[in-house]
């Protein structure tokens, strides 16, 4: 009798890990789309024996996660660089009709069509409606400046706001992955499995790397985060939150710990706003009031040479007209047309004659002459556009490349990680197999049992 109690208890042992191991396998079926979930399996093991000859039985020993965290690595490095390049491409192409050679209205455009309208009032340099044309087409050079200067502005702006709401969710973040620290830890600590909470930290990770870039360091106390020059983001249940603060330009700079790391940012859109804000649009915004400023100065110069229709020295054409200062801060969104009337404009040499048009002459020369940083006009506008599209270019080539590494990684990682319906349909069919054998193990014992008990009943000698 002691023998089938034996056995039974085996049955019903056996029953229990197989129903186990039914659950975790329509638990991994369920999860199969869960981001950052990884699919589980159930270690078996024999029943520590009793040192007796009864039968031992089967023990569930664990139920471990399938979690390669090197390819976890991974895939957040990739994610963190292909975010990052898309962030420059994607902020840069706002602007870049801006700077187009082609565009109506851009500042290449109305360069060209001022220096056409010179070319037409030189051959009737009294002509008071070419004069006009003049005086409308150097307006447009200025609107063109004006409005490109703003677009980079604004989108600067817009930078801006990003890396404040940017901060904000990285904080949010690191909140919840300092509280799954604390889960995981207590887990750990009363021998409890924390594959849910890990599930958890490996999708919250991976949702921080698109912001920023980020060191993990396994210790006692669970994942600890550092930003890339070490400042401390989490150590166990503590999470250290990134703060804003406004730098000598007006924008917001990141501080962790009190330390600006806005510097040392390498990934995440984060990095990629800071670069397109802080480095391309800054350059931009440079080159602008440089391009602005020595253009008018030149104009200008021009214009103080020669005389207008009326035989007075020629007005400054655009103001800032002040070359004393020795800096061109803020000359492309200030730039405007001073003159007023056509008469004004300096066609004649200093105290030339009426129809003289040998001032305008020189005025029309500047087209060809490199009065922009080394640069004709034309040449110094191309540069410009080249240098946003090639920024533009070399991010869409980088988020091309590491969209294509990520897309291999996840790949890997969901041949690891990853839950396969037919493996799941055969390891549910097995269990279930198991479960019904050791079902009718327990129903041949129970039957054994009854009879034993019956054969004592009507033979009490038995």
């Amino acid at each position: 009798m002691s023998g089938l109690i034996s056995d039974l208890n085996v049955g019903v042992q056996s029953l229990l890990v197989s129903t186990q191991a039914m659950n975790v396998t329509t638990t991994n079926i369920a999860n199969m789309n869960t981001p950052g979930y990884a699919r589980r399996r159930v270690i078996i093991e024999q029943a520590p024996s009793t040192g007796d000859d009864s039968a031992i039985g089967v023990d569930v020993k664990s139920v471990e996660s399938l979690r390669d965290n090197i390819l976890d690595l991974s895939i957040n490095a990739a994610t963190s660089r292909q975010r990052f390049s898309s962030t420059v491409s994607s902020s840069l192409s706002t602007i870049e009709l801006s700077f187009s050679d082609t565009a109506s209205g851009s500042i290449g455009s109305t360069v060209d069509a001022f220096f056409s309208s010179l070319q037409s009032l030189s051959t009737t340099p009294a002509d008071s409606s070419l004069r006009s044309s003049v005086l409308t087409a150097a307006g447009n050079v200025a609107t063109a400046f004006q409005k490109t200067a703003s677009a980079v502005a604004d989108t600067q702006q817009q930078m801006d706001r990003c890396v404040v709401q940017d901060t904000a969710s990285i904080n949010s973040i690191l909140q919840q992955i300092a509280a799954t620290n604390t889960v995981i830890s207590q887990a750990s600590n009363i021998g409890q499995s924390a594959n849910d909470a890990q599930d958890q930290q490996s999708a919250l990770l991976t949702e921080l790397s698109a912001l920023i870039d980020f060191k993990t360091i396994n210790s006692s106390d669970g994942l600890t985060l550092t930003t890339s020059n070490g400042t401390s983001l989490i150590v166990g249940s503590k999470a250290y939150l990134l703060t804003n603060a406004l730098n000598a330009n007006g924008f917001n700079d990141v501080y962790a710990g009190g330390v600006d790391i806005t510097s040392t940012i390498q990934g995440g859109s984060l990095a990629g706003e800071l670069q397109t804000r802080d480095e391309t649009l800054a350059t931009m915004n440079t080159q602008l009031d440089q391009f602005a400023f020595q253009f008018a100065q030149a104009v200008n110069n021009v214009q103080a040479a020669g005389s207008d229709a009326n035989g007075s020295t020629g007005a400054a054409m655009f103001d800032p007209p002040d070359t004393t200062s020795g800096t061109s801060t803020g000359a492309a969104s200030s730039m405007k047309v001073s003159l007023t009337r056509g008469s004004q404009i300096a066609a004649a040499a200093s105290g030339g004659a009426s129809g003289d048009n040998s001032n305008i002459a020189k005025m029309i020369a500047l087209q060809n002459q490199s009065i922009v940083n080394g640069a004709t006009p034309s040449t110094a506008f191309s540069n410009l556009s080249y240098y946003i599209g090639n920024t533009i270019s070399q991010a869409n080539t980088e988020a091309t490349a590491t969209t294509s590494i990520l897309t291999q990684l996840k790949n890997q990682q969901g041949s690891v990680e990853g839950v396969s319906l037919d493996e799941e349909a055969s390891n549910l069919l097995l269990y279930q197999r198991a479960f019904q054998a050791a079902a009718k193990v327990i129903s041949t014992i129970d039957t054994l049992m009854g009879n034993i008990l019956d054969m004592g009943a009507n033979n009490p000698g038995y």
